[in-house]
């Protein structure tokens, strides 16, 4: 289990855990992500690397966050990355979520950056022709 706490104190994890690897950030999360079975997080770009990584994802909208996504955002997202979302944050939502999501195929996403970059490779030459 790989836990990233990122500006959370560490300490209370690492305290009932100690068999956890309890991060704040780290460099090598890319390296966690490729190693990892399946993939908790909130809305965001972990959710995005996971499933470049091939990687099962349950998604979970955190319900303190009232300045970010709503529902219906969370739902295309988790749609898009076949992951399973969890609204409801509890115990058995949890386990019934991270179930779930290990029998999902997860889907093979196209890498768009050589595309990006050529759209902007091409947008940057025609403006000096």
């Amino acid at each position: 289990m790989v836990l990233q706490t990122g500006r959370v104190d560490p300490s209370p994890y690492i305290k009932r855990h100690p068999a956890w690897n309890v991060v704040t950030f780290t460099e090598r999360f890319h390296e966690l992500l490729a190693g990892a079975e399946l993939v908790v997080a909130h809305f965001g770009g972990t959710v995005l690397d996971a499933a470049i990584y091939q990687k099962p994802v349950v998604l979970v909208l955190n319900p303190e966050w009232t300045r970010t996504v709503g529902i219906e955002d969370a739902e295309y997202l988790a749609r898009k990355v076949n992951a399973v979302l969890v609204s409801e944050i509890s115990l058995e939502k949890l386990l019934e979520g991270i179930d779930e999501a290990r029998k999902k195929r997860v889907p093979v996403l196209p890498d768009g950056t050589e595309k990006l970059a050529g759209m902007i490779i091409e947008l940057l030459c025609e403006g000096h022709d």
